[in-house]
């Protein structure tokens, strides 16, 4: 059970296991090059010297003989060559999951082009850059799986499906060989792409399926494409004497009749064959997924979206995958020379379009469930790596409800972390904070709301006990001026803050506002500050405000609903202790002053 593992060593344990099939990988490639070598150059040699001696039997009994060793030979060396391909991807992919537990996520892709700076909380939470939520979650390997993470990250789900998310990916949690040995085959094969990147190739997929092309005829194309080769075949029979006339004729016969053809057939293997490595990927999801048995409803009703007239759909892709595959050898030379006599290009594409027409909206919808399970995938890779994490309880919507014991960053490695009891309910509800410099204030406003934006994707929370309403998460943290648009910091930060007020307007929210007007003067951010936690007050949201203003907390007397917390510091022989823990009431601690004597801002005074 994952509540019993110890990710860490298992992640620790498949580096090692993955190090040791590596190195006898390597030495069976090895061995498997020398022996290629070897049985050709010897197949070579009886071929040069049965030629020249005119032995023709001897020389088909050593090809009969020698010939299968060489093939077997070939594929041997190339199924071990991806096997330790996949074994270095395995290994890559657990000393990531150990970089992650230490927090030391830099080297990890951090998902910026997915920020949009003007989305209710991306921004100030942390979501993409590095470090980040995107980063610790984040085991796709398609653009698809992809973007279904980002929307998981920046879209609150249903609150009616939560409980069925955690169910899932309680379930898909326990699968770590299946989810490990998933992410290890999908960046095998975006290694191999060569051609294009993996997103580019989702996109000509995605077109080529939606593309109206059509062909006329079907069974009359392929009638001529039995009966013309045949007829060849038959002609030399007759008069062998003219095989090569017979041959070349043919050839000049088809390279006619294709010509109609020859701008189709270039623009599919050209678009479409690009998209071979993705399908792969796509078919090793499903077929795996396809073997899986689950109860969760989520899991069970992806399952059910597979397959078509009893036949599963990774079959089915494995058709489109041979396909294309033999419309990637259109390059090779001895294809060019069989594709003359036998129209293979008139047989694969005529082949295509049918698979097309029969299956082709299916597996857009196929595509879904693949990016759905990739998506899930990664949400389960966290829930194995944070078994201390807890799932938290819901309570009904509307109920405006935060409550968490032993509450820590996520981003923050355990043995780094701080963590704080809290509480916070009621509509219009809000918490002032109050603190002295670098005391905790604007990390604990980000812990809050990170562990939400968990919650609320169905996963656990950095926490021991974490009971909550859902509701929406809208932060005015790092608000900042923009030179393009004439904007300054303090009217940006009006800006969101107005988003704020006509988002509560209509829909509940929890907000998070770090130094609340602080681009301008103390008399007006003091009178600012009233006015807005006075609106706030009434509207349908709760929330945590931070403040140097520790005049705002005495409105405590005169609103019901503002309760005040503060993280406050102490002077140990001229050294500045912080503790980090949130409590009650407001800051009794300052520590500017000190902060720039430190700095050589303030001179130091003799009595000091």
């Amino acid at each position: 059970m994952t509540s019993l593992a110890n990710p860490y060593l298992q992640f620790k344990d498949k580096v090692k296991v993955c190090e040791a099939q590596i190195k006898v990988l390597k030495k069976r490639l090895n061995s498997l090059t020398i022996s290629r070598l070897v049985v050709f150059l010897l197949l070579a040699a009886l071929t040069i010297y049965f030629l020249s001696e005119k032995e023709g039997l001897a020389l088909v009994v050593s090809i009969v003989l020698i010939g299968p060793l060489f093939i077997w030979l070939v594929f041997s060396y190339h199924k071990t060559k991806t096997r330790l391909q996949i074994s270095e991807h395995l290994k890559q992919i657990n000393e990531e999951e150990l970089q992650r537990l230490a927090g030391n996520l830099t080297d990890l892709d951090d998902g910026m082009p997915h920020l949009d700076k003007e989305h209710p909380f991306a921004l100030d939470l942390d979501i993409f850059g590095s470090p980040s939520l995107y980063q610790l979650i984040n085991r796709t390997t398609t653009k698809k799986g992809n973007r279904k993470l980002v929307e998981a990250l920046l879209e609150h789900i249903d609150n009616g499906k939560i409980g069925e998310r955690q169910q899932a990916i309680r379930e898909l949690s326990e699968e770590l060989e299946f989810r490990q040995v998933l992410e290890a085959q999908g960046r095998y094969y975006k290694a191999k792409d060569e051609k294009a990147t993996i997103d580019s190739n989702d996109t000509a997929l995605i077109n080529w399926i939606g593309d109206s092309e059509r062909l006329g005829s079907k069974n009359l194309f392929k009638a001529f494409n039995i009966i013309s080769p045949l007829t060849s075949f038959i002609l030399i029979g007759l008069y062998p004497e003219y095989a090569i006339h017979v041959v070349l004729g043919f050839i000049f016969f088809h390279y006619v009749v294709m010509v109609g053809f020859v701008s189709r057939v270039n623009k599919m293997s050209r678009e479409v064959t690009r998209s071979l490595n993705l399908i792969k990927i796509y078919k090793e999801i499903i077929l795996k997924f396809e073997a899986q048995k689950y109860k969760s409803s989520e899991l069970v009703g992806l399952q059910a979206r597979l397959g078509q007239d009893g036949r599963s759909a990774s079959k089915i892709l494995k058709q489109l995958e041979n396909i294309l595959q033999n419309f990637d050898n259109r390059a090779n030379m001895i294809y060019g020379l069989v594709n003359g006599v036998l129209l293979l290009d008139l047989y694969w594409y005529v082949k295509a379009l049918e698979w097309k027409d029969q299956y082709g909206q299916l597996m857009l919808d196929w595509i879904e469930v693949a990016a759905e399970l990739e998506m899930m995938s990664s949400l389960s890779a966290f829930v194995y790596a944070h078994p201390q994490f807890v799932f938290p309880e819901l309570r009904a919507e509307g109920q405006y409800h935060i409550e968490a014991d032993d509450l820590g960053h996520p981003l923050i490695p355990q043995d780094k972390r701080i963590t704080n009891n809290f509480k916070v309910t009621g509509e219009g509800t809000v918490g002032l904070v109050t603190g002295s410099n670098m005391s905790g204030k604007s990390t604990f406003l980000r812990t809050v709301g990170l562990n939400i934006v968990l919650a609320q994707m169905g996963l656990p929370v950095c926490a021991t006990k974490f009971i909550w309403a859902p509701i929406k998460v809208f932060s005015g943290m790092r608000t900042q001026d923009d030179l393009g648009e004439s904007v300054s910091s303090f009217y940006a930060e009006l800006k969101r803050i107005r988003q704020l007020l006509d988002l509560t307007s209509d829909t509940p929210a929890f907000y998070l506002l770090d130094e609340i007007l602080k681009g301008t003067n103390s008399d007006d951010r003091h009178k600012g500050a009233m006015a807005l936690i006075a609106q706030l007050s009434e509207r349908s949201a709760i929330g945590l405000i931070s403040t140097h203003d520790l005049a705002l907390g005495k409105l405590e007397k005169t609103n019901p609903k503002l309760t005040n917390y503060s993280f406050n510091s102490r002077l140990d022989n001229g050294d500045l202790i912080f503790d980090y823990r949130i409590s009650d009431g407001i800051c009794r601690s300052f520590n500017a002053s000190v902060l720039m004597q430190k700095m050589g801002i303030i001179p130091t005074s003799p009595a000091s």
